[in-house]
């Protein structure tokens, strides 16, 4: 929420960008990490528990896209 990604930037799959954190050009949050704050900082590693959780939503998240494509077709 609120977070910057510059173009430039890149977020690696299952890496977490915090709320209000800003990317900037040419930085690289790695897969498994959460990174924050401005200027953008390491905090720590996602937990095996929140990797799950994600995954799920995200699964939710294309199933509810597909849903409301099909039926916006």
């Amino acid at each position: 929420m609120n977070a910057v990604v510059r173009e430039g930037a890149t977020v690696e799959s299952g890496a977490v960008v915090a709320a209000g954190a800003v990317v900037g050009e040419g930085a690289t949050v790695p897969s498994g990490q959460v990174w924050g704050g401005n200027p953008l900082r390491y905090l720590r590693d996602v937990k095996p528990e929140e990797a799950s959780y994600f995954e799920a939503g995200a699964q939710e998240y294309l199933k509810l896209a597909q849903e409301h494509a099909a039926a916006t077709a």
